[in-house]
């Protein structure tokens, strides 16, 4: 399949992410809390980075994911798709009990922007820039990517040193970036290693218990994985959640979706691990495989 070469704009812009929101949990026990419910640890959490980490069932399946940032330390904010904090903020109050935190959907409150660059950017994962943060996330396709939380009355956005960036390709980047936020539509499919986050830093393994915590070690220790997550192109828009199939059988399911900037679409689908070498196709159209942009920890 061809592949036109990608807009400048792309490599060196700024894009609009109304998409994504914000909980705010604030507290003195806001940070045991949640490191208490999500795969990462939030206790040893610094200012200077930022963790990305699932909300399992006690089945060990995906409810949500996040990129989690400790700005105060009674202060955690969860950055997530907007369609997900709602629920989210529903099944994280369920376990508040008696601790002391206060949970709310604070997206009102921050303005979120991806930014693209060619430079190097910063060796600090999380930097604090004015009133607000910036996120230095994994790369794609060889460019430098940051999500900027800043508050949404700062007017913090009106002297960007890039071009304004069609919200849709940095969708794209998000998806070649090899890591997919659960939807509402995927939500209870996988468990963290289906989508890859062993690999990617979503899992922490030594950090002790959460809900869904022994079967996600289980997946990891006994090799009863069967599934994982791929790149896949396809000439046509893929549904969250809709089957693919080889030789006319299911094998997998679409985990995220988005427009390639000149060609098609691009996906992340959870696909059985014996399908490797399979042909594919979904809603009737044939895909083609990409490679990961990371290696898999198992490969490492």
């Amino acid at each position: 399949m061809h592949t036109p070469a990608l807009p400048d704009t792309l490599k060196n812009g700024h894009a609009a992410l109304p998409h994504w929101g914000v909980l705010e949990l604030r507290g003195a026990d806001a940070a045991k809390f949640i490191h208490n419910q999500l795969t990462q640890d939030f206790v040893l959490l610094r200012q200077d980075q930022y963790r990305l980490a699932a909300l399992c069932s006690p089945q060990g399946r995906m409810l949500g994911s996040f990129w989690g940032i400790k700005p105060e330390t009674n202060c955690v904010l969860l950055i997530a798709p907007r369609a997900q904090i709602a629920p989210l903020l529903q099944r994280l109050r369920m376990f508040v009990l008696r601790a002391a935190v206060q949970l709310r959907d604070a997206s009102s409150d921050w303005s979120l922007w991806g930014a693209t660059t060619t430079q190097e950017t910063s060796s600090t994962p999380l930097e604090k820039r004015g009133a607000g943060f910036v996120l230095h996330l994994p790369p794609a396709q060889g460019l430098q990517r940051q999500l900027h939380v800043l508050p949404s009355n700062s007017g913090e956005t009106n002297d960007w040193p890039s071009q304004a960036m069609d919200t849709a390709w940095w969708d794209w980047l998000d998806v070649m970036s090899g890591i997919a936020a659960i939807y509402p539509e995927t939500a209870n499919m996988w468990v963290p290693q289906m989508l890859n986050y062993e690999s990617v830093g979503g899992v922490n393994f030594k950090k002790g218990c959460y809900p869904g915590q022994e079967v996600v070690a289980r997946s990891q220790f006994r090799g009863t994985l069967k599934r994982r997550a791929y790149l896949l192109q396809s000439e046509i828009f893929l549904p969250l959640a809709s089957p693919v199939l080889a030789a006319g059988e299911e094998v997998g399911h679409i985990a995220v979706c988005a427009a390639h900037p000149t060609n098609g679409y691009t996906s992340i689908a959870v696909l059985q691990t014996s399908t490797e070498n399979a042909d594919l196709q979904a809603q009737n159209q044939g895909l083609e495989r990409l490679p990961l942009p990371y290696k898999l920890l198992e490969d490492i």
